[in-house]
């Protein structure tokens, strides 16, 4: 028996809008389906919602009509099914209609058939289409998601927030520009009151909402030609005006006043995100996989599918993954991998896999962690030179299929310090102290190193830029008086956390007093946070996640594969074959060193498996 509400599957580039009938707020929502193709002029707004608890159901009418609007409406209800969506689905819909008049609209639960895998996959491929050929996109909190109080509160402090980057440049734009970063850069710390803990609480209630981290949003968000945020109970408010304030809020100055409201700039910082994306539209399908991979969903193949439309995929010979939900998501990730593989041409896709010990050389972004390296930190490296991803292949069946790669063994770990917790907490002057303990006892292994001043001073280099992924690498100073500062630096800050001078830096004139610790401990925060200090048996330091254990010290190689920006660590199982153990940075070979004349010598090319 045919469905009443679905009698015909959608395909090429037709799609079904709903046309929510006017009423009053308190009756029942009557809608009404009809066919529309993409290729015509149409005027309809896209909705942006989360679905939200599936088990809490509300009926709705509904009734399929193949004509166009404004159809005879006696017929209409003689055809009126009952059809049953989510509570925060009815919510969004009531919120929308009108009292006198029909509004077009395109929601995904209604207008795609859910029951039917192959209008799913045809429909999910078009999203694109659809949110950027929507007149406008209506964003939909939940009323649940914030108390009505917070949700007035917060409109207001934005507001605020907006008006006052208006008054420093009149002829900004809601979009993400250089003008507006810079407008947001000089923003006061009193343009709110962020000591009112009324407003840091309307704030938070707002940037916590599901909305921002469902992954759906994403692409939603990002391909409108407007948008319109709709909360509370009456509020509502232009995206841009959101996303200025959550840049204001991710802005330098306002998050180093923030010590004690760490919560509030995660979630700003998801919304920043969306919101700067809008500008540039990711061109590489890894970038994107990375920058939402925090985002939620039921389904685990929309980690992958719910990304696809926002990026700008080149005509050619590689084609973007297909929506297939009859397949298992892994297969799906693997695919997907090895796509990037393709059009990248590198091993930025390793980067992208978590740093816990892996069964799999490729991402699961469904259960990985995010890797510590960040994908968008490659861009400053070249741990292989000048040489690019070569003599590579993918074996086997999947989801297990092996990575075979070329590339050199540089040196194997042979200690590891314990996880680093830098917390946003200042130094502290005892030096047993969890938070900095570690770094302590990488002093002392250092000291337990060759003992002239000029390996001391080797070594020291060495662990200053190794703590802080390079040094200051945005100052302005010239390269020797940068590594003067940053030395100093890092000699400050071990004479703050040992309480005094150990007798060797004196004898070095680095100039302690000079230097300034918090400043290094700043730098190196974001660096070490969670993770390891290593040292190899050559002697060298590197940072790892912190899953290095002391049983497996020297089972730990380090290598330097082709098309890879970052050196890997690599878990021998048997012969060639290796588990993959997470992207490293050592500071002496990350701008290919390796292939230069010093090495050529010492290392020789084999083949790995990454399992």
């Amino acid at each position: 028996m045919s469905n009443p509400i679905y009698p015909n599957r959608l395909t090429d580039q037709n799609i079904r809008l709903l046309e929510l009938l006017p009423g009053d707020p308190s009756h029942i929502l009557v809608g009404r389906l009809f066919d529309a193709k993409l290729d015509d002029d149409l005027d309809f707004e896209a909705l942006s919602y989360v679905w939200g608890d599936p088990r809490s159901r509300t009926d709705i009418k509904l009734a399929y009509m193949p004509t166009e609007p404004n159809a005879d409406i006696a017929v209409h209800r003689r055809r009126e099914e009952s059809f049953s969506v989510t509570t925060n689905l009815a919510h969004a819909l009531t919120r929308l209609r009108r009292p006198d008049r029909s509004r077009i609209v395109w929601a995904d639960a209604v207008c795609i058939n859910q029951e039917d895998v192959k209008e799913r996959n045809h429909q999910v491929q078009l999203m694109r289409d659809v949110y950027t050929r929507a007149t406008g996109v209506l964003v939909f909190f939940s009323p649940r998601a914030m108390k009505e109080q917070f949700a007035s509160r917060s409109a207001s402090l934005m507001m605020q927030i907006y008006n006052s980057c208006l008054r420093l440049r009149p002829e900004m734009t809601l979009t993400w520009s250089s003008d507006l970063e810079s407008a947001v850069a000089m923003l006061p710390l009193d343009v709110i009151d962020l000591s009112d803990t009324q407003n840091t609480r309307a704030l938070q209630q707002f940037f916590y909402c599901p909305w921002f981290t469902r992954i759906w949003c994403v692409q939603e968000i990002i391909l409108a030609r407007k948008a319109t945020v709709l909360f509370g109970a009456h509020e509502e408010l232009p995206w841009g005006v959101v996303g200025i304030t959550a840049s204001w809020l991710h802005s330098a100055h306002v998050s180093r006043a923030l010590p004690k409201h760490k919560l509030l700039r995660i979630p700003a910082e998801r919304c920043w995100n969306m919101f700067k994306a809008a500008l540039y539209l990711p061109t590489e399908f890894g970038l994107a996989l990375s920058d939402f991979r925090h985002c939620n969903s039921s389904d685990p193949r929309d980690k992958v599918y719910a990304l696809l439309g926002i990026i700008q995929w080149e005509k050619g010979d590689i084609a973007p993954p297909v929506v297939d939900y009859g397949r298992g998501y892994l297969s799906i990730y693997l695919d997907t991998a090895r796509t990037i593989l393709r059009t990248t041409g590198d091993l930025s896709i390793l980067s992208l896999v978590g740093d816990e010990p892996h069964t799999l050389w490729y991402p699961n972004w469904w259960y990985d962690p995010a890797p510590h390296i960040s994908v968008h930190e490659l861009s400053r490296w070249s741990a292989c030179g000048e040489n690019r991803l070569q003599k590579w292949d993918v074996s086997g069946k999947p989801p297990n299929r092996c990575l075979r790669l070329r590339g050199f063994r540089f040196d194997r770990i042979t200690y590891a310090s314990g996880a680093m917790k830098c917390e946003d907490e200042d130094i502290h002057m005892n030096p047993r102290h969890q938070t900095y303990y570690p770094i302590v006892e990488l002093w002392w292994h250092l000291l337990q190193q060759p003992t002239s001043d000029h390996d001391h001073e080797k070594l020291l280099r060495r662990m200053a830029h190794t703590l802080t992924f390079g040094g200051t690498r945005n100052s302005c100073l010239p390269d020797a008086d940068r590594e003067r500062e940053l030395l100093a630096d890092f000699a400050n800050f071990i004479t703050l956390l040992l309480g005094d001078t150990p007798e060797f830096l004196n004898d070095l004139e680095i100039g302690t007093a000079e230097g300034d610790g918090r400043k290094f401990l700043a730098l190196a925060r974001s660096a070490l946070h969670g993770c390891q200090v290593f040292r190899t048996e050559k002697g060298f330091y590197g940072i790892s996640s912190g899953s290095i254990r002391k049983a497996e010290y020297g089972g730990i190689i380090v290598a330097v594969l082709y098309g890879g920006k970052v050196p890997y660590l690599l878990q021998r199982v048997e012969e060639d074959n290796y588990m993959f153990r997470g992207t490293c940075y050592i500071h002496d070979i990350m701008q290919g060193q390796l292939f230069g004349e010093l090495w050529s010598d010492d290392l020789e090319e084999q083949t790995f498996v990454l399992k």
